[in-house]
């Protein structure tokens, strides 16, 4: 399958955004055909571009526009096709692409055998969905043999999603003007009609006049009076027609009685107020009575009132131009205020699902009467845009806040009277609604088929805005995540380049085996583990083996020497900072909390962290979210905490040294890693592995260590752990001259051996009964504590279940397990 690189994929995603946005202006077939090959030549191969228009009526397909290299007899404006005959598959029910890889294989209809002809070898055929119902399909074509992949369908697919608003619209609107040219000529044979003049003239609404030759009134039906609002004809009576228009009306009205009087039809549309000063707009003709020579011997003058039609036009007009120009944010903005002002109406709004059960909507522009209201969500329940909600066109004539008692809002804005349309996808997804309220009843729904069709706009913009933030956010996306591979590749340099304490862990002491114990049934687990040990006992190993024995293996491990850092620095350092933070803050820097995301995060010497610090890192671990040095935005995060000391955290939380809450925190599954001395079983490994490894290092044939100098390494104290018998084989490594490590080679601070001494110095943390206790041990005692802060509150958001980040049943379950009760 051809795959597509990311410069490709954004290149036609530009491609369909620019197209997407060009087609909404387009007036006319020509223009679409032309946006459309300009943008789809750009990024897929064809010879010819073609849009049609599907019939359902007659099962008919009817080319509209064709545009590329190749010209065609067959495939032009206004050439037909059957689809039953040629393609049963396709139809209002046609929604999946069709392609045809090679014809010269097969031709399995007429229509095929032509393109052949012409040198076409495969196509494309995508259907144009409106409102989930093909209503035309995009046609592309190519002299090559299997042109066309999946990759390439889908494309075209995508771009038909985007042409098919306006291929609708430019159809609608065709078939308007093909139904009002129907009409006009059904009422011109009409008026043309004795039996129409004889039986209904009177009680027409239409204004029909007779004048003599010169143009004076003789007679007035009597519908025509009372929409004039004339009482008494007679005082209008042989007084000249042409007067009653004014301006360039009145020359419109001189020139149709002249074509009439010379045995024409004149024919024009003026501007004239009744007599009781009401606005009105007519659509007039004017045309002769012939006598029995067939010669004109009266005129018959009839006005239509098209005043509704024409502020219908003026009102589409205004709104049309008014948005022309805008998209987005700004579209919706001018669109409901254009439509406030037009229709007329109190205010207009227009919203989006906010959630995807469709009970929540979300004001993308409000037009209150006088200005923008600030955009905000609410509950559809018991509104009146809460059957709009569910797919219905709504009209509620009078007394909606009588109606919906439960809505506010009506009140503060003296709604009486509601319209709401719903905004529906390209595949008939509702997705918002666009509704108008008045401050006046609505003996019927005013301006309902201009709503409508804004409604159909707005519905493709909010789609089109969609595709669009989808598309920025992938892009930001993409960039976000190359920033962090950035990040963890110097980060890992970083790593590369300094060494690490140890290789791997060596000796098989009880002392060794039960911390290795405890490695293996806490690594898991995405449990907080507080590693405790004297300096040099190898603490970082252990978080090692935690982490590359748990499910974050996968992502990085990230180190942080609490201690190595400067108090000023270490924010920075764990959260990062923007750019012009501080002083010297010349770049923005990713902190090790955020590059730890996905993976673990080894505190060492957690100890030493100042205590401005300790609340924010405790907020981490409680939150998982944090904000840059500099920086308002909040981060979240998903990080395991591995912290490590060689201090008596719990002693210096007494006294204040450290927080106390976050040494409960971190203090989850605390792991004691032992001195030397306490495991001196290991000594002997542990030098014999040292010998070997800087042997290596050196270029150095060592044999072995003498049984003198074990025994004096073996009853040394070790105040500085393996990191000093490290040091010491190293050195002895270093200064030997045979093939054998003596005592002269192996120095030690004191030269006769040490006595043993306690296990456990004031400098270091006492091993108490936890650290050598089971797991289930630790868990009960952890749970005990945070039972004992929360005062025994289970549920809520100071209560245990909460800080252990456990569901109150599933804690629950836990005290029975473990068999804890509430002291009486």
């Amino acid at each position: 399958m051809q795959t597509m690189g990311d410069a490709e994929v954004i290149r036609r995603n530009r491609a369909l955004l620019q197209l997407s946005s060009e087609v909404l202006l387009c007036r006319t077939w020509d223009d679409l055909i032309t946006v459309v090959n300009e943008r789809i030549k750009a990024i897929l191969p064809c010879e010819r571009i073609s849009l049609s228009v599907y019939d359902r009526e007659t099962d008919e397909v009817c080319f509209q526009a064709a545009h590329g290299e190749m010209s065609s007899a067959y495939v032009r404006a206004g050439q037909t096709f059957n689809v039953g005959a040629n393609y049963p598959q396709m139809g209002a029910e046609f929604r999946q692409p069709l392609v045809r890889g090679d014809l010269s294989a097969i031709q399995r209809n007429e229509i095929e055998e032509k393109i052949f002809a012409e040198g076409i070898h495969s196509y494309c055929i995508a259907p144009l969905l409106a409102r989930g119902v093909a209503v035309g399909t995009l046609n592309i074509v190519s002299r090559n043999k299997h042109q066309y992949s999946e990759t390439d369908v889908t494309l075209v697919q995508d771009l038909a999603n985007h042409i098919a608003p306006a291929a609708w619209t430019l159809h609608t609107f065709e078939k308007l003007k093909v139904e009002i040219a129907q009409r006009q000529q059904v009422e011109a044979v009409l008026r043309e009609s004795e039996e129409f003049k004889t039986r209904l003239i009177e009680g027409s609404q239409d204004c029909i006049k007779i004048l003599d030759l010169e143009g004076r009134l003789l007679a007035m039906n009597a519908g025509g009076m009372q929409v004039l609002e004339i009482c008494d004809f007679d005082a209008l009576c042989n007084s000249f027609w042409i007067e009653f228009w004014q301006g360039e009306f009145r020359s419109a009205a001189e020139r149709a009685v002249e074509l009439a009087r010379s045995g024409g039809s004149g024919k024009f549309v003026g501007y004239c107020p009744t007599m009781g000063g009401k606005p009105m707009w007519w659509d007039v003709v004017v045309s002769p009575i012939l006598d029995a020579q067939g010669k004109p011997e009266k005129l018959l003058a009839v006005s239509r009132d098209i005043t509704e039609r024409k502020q219908s036009e003026n009102m589409l007009r205004a709104i049309v131009e008014g948005t022309a120009s805008v998209t987005g944010k700004d579209f919706f903005r001018e669109m409901v205020h254009h439509l406030s002002d037009a229709i007329p109406v109190r205010c207009a709004f227009v919203t989006e699902c906010a959630n995807p059960e469709k009970t929540k909507a979300r004001i993308l522009a409000f037009w209150d009467g006088k200005d923008f209201a600030e955009e905000f969500e609410y509950d559809v329940a018991k509104t009146t845009c809460e059957e709009v909600y569910k797919g219905e066109t709504c009209f509620y004539a009078r007394e909606i806040q009588r109606l919906f008692p439960e809505e506010t809002a009506l009140v503060e804005l003296g709604g009486e009277s509601y319209i709401g349309i719903p905004l529906l996808s390209t595949n008939g997804e509702f997705i918002g609604h666009l509704a108008v309220i008045d401050t006046a009843p609505m003996d019927s729904p005013r301006g309902l088929d201009v709503l409508r069709i804004f409604a159909a706009r707005a519905g493709a913009e909010l789609e089109r805005k969609k595709a669009e933030d989808d598309l920025r956010a992938a892009l930001q996306e993409v960039e976000r995540l190359k920033n962090q591979l950035h990040a963890e590749n110097i980060y890992l340099q970083e790593e590369i380049q300094s060494e690490n304490n140890f290789e791997e862990i060596v000796g098989s002491s009880p002392a060794l085996l039960n911390v290795l114990q405890q490695v293996e049934r806490a690594a898991p687990t995405d449990a907080t583990v507080l590693i405790l040990g004297e300096t040099g006992t190898g603490k970082e190993l252990i978080a090692r083996a935690l982490h590359s024995r748990s499910a974050r293996s996968n992502r990085p491990l990230v180190k942080v020497n609490c201690g190595s850092i400067s108090a000023g620095l270490v924010e920075s350092e764990l959260f990062g900072h923007v750019k012009g933070a501080f002083t010297g803050a010349i770049d923005k820097r990713v902190g090790r909390f955020e590059l730890a995301d996905g993976g673990t995060l080894f505190l060492d010497e957690v100890g030493e962290l100042p205590l401005e610090t300790q609340v924010k890192l405790l907020r981490v671990l409680q939150e998982g979210e944090f904000e840059p040095v500099g920086s308002s935005k909040t981060i979240k995060v998903d990080v395991r905490i591995i912290a490590a000391t060689n201090r008596h955290l719990e002693a210096e939380a007494a006294a204040g040294k450290f927080r106390a809450d976050l040494f409960y925190r971190l203090n989850v599954l605390p792991i004691h890693n032992p001195a030397l001395r306490e495991r001196r079983a290991d000594i002997a490994p542990l030098a014999m592995f040292f010998l070997s490894r800087f042997a290596r290092k050196f270029g150095r044939k060592l044999d072995g260590i003498t049984q003198d100098a074990m025994a004096l390494l073996e009853n040394y104290s070790w105040p500085g752990n393996v990191r000093e018998l490290q040091n010491i084989i190293e050195r002895g490594v270093v200064l030997t001259t045979g093939n054998v490590l003596t005592l002269e080679q192996i120095w030690v601070p004191a030269t006769v051996p040490h006595p043993p001494v306690p296990t456990v110095s004031p400098s270091s943390p006492p091993q108490s009964k936890l650290s050598r206790a089971s797991l289930e041990d630790v868990e009960r005692q952890h749970i005990l504590e945070v039972l004992a802060q929360t005062n025994w509150v289970i549920e809520g958001e100071r209560g245990a279940a909460k800080i252990l980040n456990l569901h109150p049943n599933t804690l629950r379950s836990r005290l029975k397990k473990l068999n804890i009760q509430r002291p009486i």
